[in-house]
């Protein structure tokens, strides 16, 4: 007999009335790292070696933590610790952060360490700009890497694409467990069950990026001029004007690593002003051209110790500032010890004049050197 679609709709009422009914079918595709282990009161049993980063946007809580706020700052990362959590079980709204479901809770032996960072804004950009190497160190020598933990890092906004990071990990009971995180080979280090940083040579090197000390520029925009003379040509001597336009900006405050110089030595650090120089000639035919002698013409002073030459670059001509091809950004080694500092500028170099129908002819400045100067003010940042 064919059972027609009547009949069928009975069937399923019958079937239902009975209490009889069929397992919910489900097409979710089984996640290994996903805790397996049937739900208690305490949440669901993870894995020993269960890890999980938070990886969407938002704030992080960690209800269950104890606030620290200890900063962590290398060339390429900046992050303040937050919260820290070591125990037996994470709640529902911890776990969820971490896309999990349910309340989880540490397999027999092992405990939950978890914790919150807060992101800030490196001085060299993200960890993406270079070698980074962030991780968590387990005393029986697991290491669980951690993965760009506030995505990238944009130069332009001064900020990461996410704000917070949470991590919720297994240890065994009592191990050490240590946050490291590797840059320009250095090495800082965190306890994760006391908040506090390991005090060696690392952790000092980096002592101006977390201290970061904020630098302001203080005389705006000012013109620079000098006086040159050829040597005889012909019997004649020409004159040309040098002017100079600038308006200098702290690029990264104090620092004590940059890209030119390496680590700085001992407790001084790295200063380097962007001038925004602009060049021109007055006339502007035949044309001028000055190597000027950076180390020589641009000094630096902190109340009554002696001046301080600037360490780079160690040259730049005029012709390629005119051209667009470099920029004058100064970079000395200070002792940033005190509450201002001021920068003194006049050029000093070797010139030449460029004939079209004659070799180039040197030039020499005449008259007393000019000069301008700007008052640096240093302010610690606030943490």
């Amino acid at each position: 007999m064919a059972l027609t679609r009547r009949s069928a709709l009975t069937l399923l009422a019958v079937t239902g009335l009975s209490g009889c009914a069929f397992e919910p079918i489900s097409w979710e595709t089984p996640d290994p790292s996903k805790p397996t282990t049937p739900s208690t009161p305490d949440g669901v049993e993870v894995r020993p070696d269960y890890f999980a980063q938070s990886g969407d946007s938002g704030a992080r809580t960690l209800p269950e933590g104890v606030p620290v706020t200890q900063r962590i700052a290398t060339p390429h990362l900046d992050a303040r610790l937050d919260r820290i959590f070591a125990g037996d079980s994470l709640g529902a709204v911890t776990a969820a952060q971490v896309r999990e479901r349910t309340a989880i809770r540490a397999p027999k032996g092992s405990e939950l360490i978890a914790f919150t960072l807060e992101a800030g804004s490196p001085a060299f950009g993200g960890p993406q700009a270079a070698q980074v190497d962030m991780g968590i160190d387990v005393g029986d020598g697991q290491r669980y890497p951690i993965k760009s933990p506030f995505g990238l890092f944009s130069a332009d906004r001064g900020t990461y694409d996410r704000g917070w990071a949470l991590c919720i990990f297994s240890v065994p009971i009592g191990s050490t467990v240590l946050l490291t995180v590797a840059d320009q080979g250095k090495v800082v280090t965190l306890d994760l069950r006391t908040g506090k940083p390991v005090d060696d040579e690392g952790w000092r090197a980096n002592r101006g990026f977390r201290e970061r000390i904020e630098v302001e520029v203080v005389g705006g925009a000012k013109v620079l001029e000098r006086d040159l003379v050829t040597a005889p040509v012909n019997g004649h001597q020409l004159t040309t004007r040098l002017r100079m336009g600038l308006d200098p900006v702290a690029a990264h405050g104090l620092v004590p690593w940059s890209p030119d110089g390496g680590w700085a030595e001992g407790d001084r650090q790295w200063l380097r002003l962007a001038t925004k120089a602009r060049v021109e000639f007055v006339p502007s035919d035949p044309s001028v051209v000055i190597d000027l002698d950076v180390p020589r013409s641009f000094s630096y002073a902190e109340a009554q110790e002696a001046p301080i030459a600037a360490r780079l670059p160690e040259s730049i001509t005029t012709e390629s500032i005119q051209r667009g091809s470099a920029e004058l950004d100064v970079t000395w080694l200070v002792p940033g010890l005190a509450s201002q500092a001021v920068v003194s500028i006049s050029p000093v170099g070797t010139a030449a004049v460029r004939f079209s129908d004659h070799p180039d002819v040197g030039a020499q400045f005449t008259g007393e050197a000019p000069q301008v100067s700007y008052v640096l003010t240093f302010t610690p940042r606030n943490q």
